[in-house]
């Protein structure tokens, strides 16, 4: 007898993930366990990528610490990830204070990693790519900042998803830019170890 499709053994979505290296936790507070920090820090690095591909040398300066995952004001399931960075000389413009560009990909990783711990704590992928990104500049930090980003989840639907996200000094109370990240899930390319969910 054939296996059908309500008896075929579900595949596990994050079964690539799981097999990354170990990640050390122990910076992360929040409320979820042990287990799917180390899997939402296996994820994090997954996508900062290794030393020589875009954005990597910004994004090995964010530092995860804190995931939150709870059920909101209207019920839904939210999540919260705070990550934070020092401002270091490769991440400014000739003046002194952050890039733009570095600013925007703060809010590109920051938005993603809630709707990663929603996935997570789902049993799904919440990755994607990015579909529409709106930044607002309010200050400019200078090197030798702390960075405190924090970033919520306004929905995570199977394809579309959105994140919201707030880069703020953590040791004064300046709020240096914000921004919404709309993200879709597509197949990935041929070859990648990743599997669609579409």
């Amino acid at each position: 007898m054939q296996p059908t499709s309500s008896t075929k053994t579900r595949e596990d979505p994050l079964a690539f993930y799981k097999s990354l290296p170990t990640a050390d936790v122990t910076g992360i507070c929040g409320n979820i366990s042990d287990a799917d920090k180390q899997l939402n820090a296996k994820i994090f690095f997954f996508f900062i990528g290794p030393i020589g591909t875009f954005g990597s040398s910004t994004g090995r300066h964010l530092r995860l610490t804190s995931i939150d995952v709870y059920h909101g004001a209207s019920g839904a399931l939210e999540a919260r990830v705070i990550l934070e960075a020092d401002v270091t000389e490769e991440m400014c413009n000739v003046y002194g204070i952050v890039h733009g560009a570095c600013g925007a990909y703060m809010v590109d990783v920051g938005a993603a990693m809630p709707l990663i711990a929603l996935g997570v704590a789902k049993g799904v992928d919440g990755s994607g790519v990015s579909q529409a990104m709106n930044i607002v500049y309010h200050n400019a930090p200078r090197i030798g900042t702390t960075l405190r980003v924090i970033a919520t989840s306004i929905t995570a639907e199977d394809k579309l998803k959105s994140g919201r996200v707030e880069v703020w000094d953590k040791h004064k109370e300046r709020l240096y830019f914000s921004g919404v990240h709309n993200k879709i899930s597509v197949p990935p390319p041929r070859g990648s170890p990743i599997k669609s969910h579409l």
